[in-house]
């Protein structure tokens, strides 16, 4: 139904169907002598019920504006976590190595993007892409769960030192 009509149509649809749900349920209280007082009752009680769980249940919606503020705050707070995080030492010469060689590859980029080689800058960009492949293989190497995520913040933020020189 919802491929059919949509979100609104689904709602509408189901509020025919509750409501001819009740009238089914009336008509079968009917035949079986049941006293309409008791059947409207229960209505009332269902609707008040419900009522009361949309009341508490209910939040304040945020505005567009309030939840692109508080993204973009949550966003920022992340990044300034990255950039205070200092290198963090696993005790694996493999992944300091690693690290010491995007070092040497970032002062070769600064260096040809200054120069505003296209050539080197390709070159050194395609190095990049290496490294970061060779990266993915480096965490799962790092035995906790805790080193694979100082491991990803600290590409994190390595990766925004790189795009910086851009």
């Amino acid at each position: 139904m919802f491929k059919l009509l949509g979100n609104v149509g689904l709602a509408v649809t189901m509020l025919i169907l509750g409501l001819a749900l009740i009238y089914w349920g009336y008509t079968k209280w009917k035949k079986y002598a049941g006293k309409t007082g008791v059947f409207s009752l229960i209505v009332i009680a269902s609707f008040a019920i419900f009522l009361s769980i949309l009341f508490f249940t209910g939040k304040k919606k945020m505005s567009t504006e309030e939840l692109m503020k508080t993204s973009e705050e949550n966003r920022q707070k992340g990044i300034d976590k990255i950039n205070a995080m200092e290198k963090p030492d696993f005790g694996n010469p493999e992944v300091d190595q690693h690290f010491a060689a995007f070092e040497t590859l970032l002062q070769g980029y600064s260096t040809a993007f200054k120069n505003k080689n296209k050539a080197e800058i390709e070159a050194k960009e395609q190095a990049y892409m290496d490294w970061s492949s060779k990266s993915a293989g480096l965490i799962q190497k790092l035995e906790t769960p805790e080193q694979k995520q100082q491991f990803a913040r600290y590409l994190a933020k390595l990766s925004m030192k790189w795009q910086e020189v851009k």
